[in-house]
């Protein structure tokens, strides 16, 4: 049966191995790039298995269950996943499990395996992809909110803010802003803000490990904000924001 492996064991050759996987599969979804897992491995203590068709399966555990991704691979063979996770869970000694992030054209064939009505429409957890020319200019009516808010901030700010790019050096500033933002939001803390925190603190420790980008907004001389991302996955077409 498969062994998973947490995702701060991975050895440098089961992690080249599992970018090539994504980079066959093709993902859009934040779920699968390894800083995303790796960041956070102490909210649901994040593994890896290379199963036997040569597909990845990502874990999760959240509030004690097991939580399973789509298998890595394209046409990844769903009967070996199927076999593997339900071994996994028999030997673990869990009678159920979850399986989420699966896109519309890999329900209907997990359901042969799986069993019809399982799978239902997360609104709350879907990812939000835009194409990259109309979001740098902000054409069209979708966008029309996001543009009317740049214009307000440029008239409000104008010759008073400034964008740098995000590097090590910033890093202590970021945190600095994170705590700050927390404490300012307390009356509005839920019980996920704190592990989010620690998210944010994981990529701005390993900037340069996982070779993240991003850019820090200064009003006045002040950090009033900051965002990171990276490609999906190596030579992907889409850029994850992780914060």
């Amino acid at each position: 049966m498969t062994d998973y492996i947490s995702v701060r064991d991975l050895s440098s050759g089961l992690l080249k191995e599992y970018n090539e996987a994504l980079c066959n599969y093709k993902p859009q979804s934040c779920e699968y790039t390894y800083a995303n897992l790796y960041s956070w491995q102490n909210s649901y203590d994040t593994k890896i298995a290379r199963l036997p068709d040569g597909s990845f399966s990502v874990l999760f555990t959240v509030d004690g269950e097991y939580s399973f991704l789509p298998p890595v691979k394209k046409d990844a063979d769903m009967n070996v996943f199927a076999e593997e996770i339900k071994n996994f869970c028999k030997k673990n000694k869990k009678s159920s499990f979850y399986l989420g992030g699966f896109l519309e054209s890999e329900v209907k064939c997990a359901e042969e395996f799986f069993g019809k009505g399982i799978f239902y429409p997360e609104r709350g957890n879907f990812d939000y992809i835009y194409e990259v020319e109309p979001l740098c200019n902000f054409s069209g009516k979708k966008l029309h909110a996001k543009r009317n808010h740049l214009n307000r901030f440029l008239k409000m700010y104008d010759g008073r803010y400034e964008i740098k790019p995000l590097t090590k050096e910033l890093c202590m500033e970021c945190k600095e802003f994170t705590d700050l933002w927390n404490d300012i939001n307390a009356e509005y803390v839920h019980e996920g803000l704190e592990e989010e925190k620690q998210c944010a603190f994981t990529l701005l420790e390993n900037i340069e490990r996982f070779g993240l980008s991003g850019l820090c907004l200064y009003v006045d001389g002040k950090m009033v904000g900051y965002t990171i991302g990276e490609s999906s996955y190596p030579c992907s077409e889409t850029l994850v924001v992780h914060i």
